[in-house]
């Protein structure tokens, strides 16, 4: 549920607000203003799933194609989302994320070098 009246979102109950604050580490589910591309967008950690949360925040933008799409990526794994709405995009992009995380893990332990992307992914995901 969006509520348009005010700068709260209802994201799978937790609480998440808007701030233009551009410098200062946000609570669990905070909103805050992207400074590149000067759009809304999101902190994400927490639970991803049963088995793996994030371990620290990611930085998630919000972005809208011509037909309305929500789209939320991140400049790190250069990972996406899309949806109808914020709530559908980012349960894509969660889904879209652990997809990766299985794909660098499952190539690392099969002798493929990619152990600088698993280094990386390592830092943000991690088993709950």
């Amino acid at each position: 549920m969006v509520a348009v009246a005010t700068s709260y979102y209802d994201l799978d109950t937790q609480k998440v607000t808007i701030t233009s604050k551009p410098f200062f580490r946000p609570t669990k589910g905070e909103v805050t203003d992207i400074k590149h591309g000067l759009n809304l967008g999101l902190y994400l950690y927490g639970p991803l799933d049963e088995k793996l949360r994030l371990a620290k925040p990611l930085n998630l933008r919000i972005e809208h194609d011509d037909s309305g799409l929500v789209i939320l990526d991140d400049l790190i794994f250069n990972v996406y989302g899309t949806g109808d709405t914020i709530k559908e995009a980012l349960e894509d992009y969660k889904q879209a994320l652990i997809e990766y995380y299985s794909i660098i893990l499952e190539v690392s332990q099969n002798g493929i070098s990619e152990k600088d992307a698993l280094n990386l992914v390592e830092q943000y995901i991690k088993p709950r």
